[in-house]
């Protein structure tokens, strides 16, 4: 029998410091991501993989845009921690994540 992959959904406030809003997955992998970025009019969020996210540079996401990857479509998943930087202090990312676990 194949594994269901595990949910993860929650809304993270995202500040004008760098933070991991997904840790890196060691026992397991994951199987697809989406990011959404909540917020109010004018308030960006920039994504970064594996490094500290830096406003304005990797996924740039303005109100509204989303960010989607799944090992169904054919990407590569990264296992490594997942981080955000927003042009406010207020700022809401929006995750779901689906997760394999060993």
């Amino acid at each position: 029998m194949e594994k269901q992959p595990i949910p993860r959904d929650t809304v993270e406030t995202i500040d004008t410091t760098s933070k991991v809003v997904s840790k890196a997955m060691f026992n397991g992998k994951r199987k697809g991501i989406s990011l959404r970025n909540v917020s109010l009019a004018g308030e960006q969020i920039s994504i970064a993989f594996g490094t500290e996210a830096k406003l304005g540079s990797g996924i740039v996401l303005n109100q509204g845009d989303v960010h989607n990857e799944s090992a169904d479509a054919g990407y590569t998943m990264s296992n490594a921690e997942i981080t955000a930087i927003a042009s406010v202090n207020t700022a809401k990312l929006a995750i779901h994540e689906l997760m394999e676990l060993n």
